[in-house]
């Protein structure tokens, strides 16, 4: 059985990617964990001091009815198919990074699901460093979900590649193409270029491309679509907002994307607004 960790720090947001993933759940025919990683001195008392015990004990309580409510609003949110996914909550201290991955490690986690901050930016996990944090040290696929994302089926993901990492490339896609089997998704194999035009040997490479993986995983549910922008990260900026897809998915050497969608420039202003989830592969 497959299984999704939603990590949780009870906001808006992350509230939003949490109904995202149940219903992704509900399609892929996986359960869900709820992990919320809370403040490690806020629940480690003082010794020998009641009063802090009591307060420790409260601020546990209150977090596991979060936790709790956060569950009955998901499930009351899926969409009463013929698979209802269990959802299990758990909460630990330590930095979220650092809770996920011990998680992951005790669990047969396939995917982890995290919502990213809005134009406010507040409260939330995806927050400055922090968001370099979670991409660079998961162990596991990362979907990152915005405010703007909408909660419904995914028909069409995108999977950006520059194929200069093609064996890493194609280990990510055979992660992707199960899922896009259950979801009878097309993938779209993109690629985001500064020429004029391409070659007539690159489209051949391309062609082979995904000859190699129509037969090595037995689908034929690919397209291949390149586009021209000036610079990489511009382009998958631009389609993930224009591209009419779903969901974006890379590998993690796409670096110079991240940095555009997590630092002070005129890019990471509009990634604020990104309309559909990122799927993050990490590097093996």
């Amino acid at each position: 059985m497959k299984t999704i960790l939603v990590a949780t720090d009870f906001s808006a947001t992350s509230i939003h990617a949490a109904k995202f993933a149940y219903l992704f759940a509900e399609q892929i025919k996986a359960d869900i964990i709820l992990c919320n990683a809370t403040i490690e001195r806020a629940i480690v008392p003082e010794a020998g001091n009641a009063d802090n015990e009591k307060k420790v004990d409260s601020f546990v309580e209150g977090n596991l009815i979060q936790l709790k409510s956060i569950k009955k609003q998901i499930e009351h949110y899926g969409k009463n198919t013929d698979f209802k996914p269990i959802v299990r909550c758990t909460m630990e201290a330590g930095p979220v990074t650092d809770v996920v991955n011990k998680t992951i490690a005790n669990e047969q986690v396939d995917l982890v699901v995290i919502g990213t901050h809005g134009t406010g930016g507040t409260g939330t996990f995806l927050l400055g460093n922090d968001s370099r944090i979670m991409v660079d040290e998961m162990k596991k696929p990362l979907m990152l979900v915005p405010p703007a994302a909408q909660i419904g089926p995914i028909k069409r993901i995108a999977f950006a590649t520059d194929f200069k990492h093609k064996d890493n490339d194609l280990e990510s896609i055979y992660q992707l193409i199960p899922w896009a089997k259950l979801l009878n998704a097309k993938i779209l194999l993109t690629h985001v270029h500064e020429d004029e035009d391409h070659s007539v040997e690159f489209q051949e490479r391309m062609k082979e491309f995904i000859i190699e993986i129509e037969k090595k995983a037995a689908y034929h549910n690919l397209d291949f679509r390149a586009f021209r922008s000036a610079g990489a990260e511009s382009g998958l900026l631009w389609l993930a907002q224009h591209g009419q897809i779903d969901v974006l998915a890379m590998q993690h050497h796409s670096h110079t994307f991240f940095d555009s969608l997590f630092r002070g420039s005129q890019n990471y202003l509009a990634a604020r607004e990104l309309p559909i989830p990122i799927l993050v592969f990490p590097l093996r």
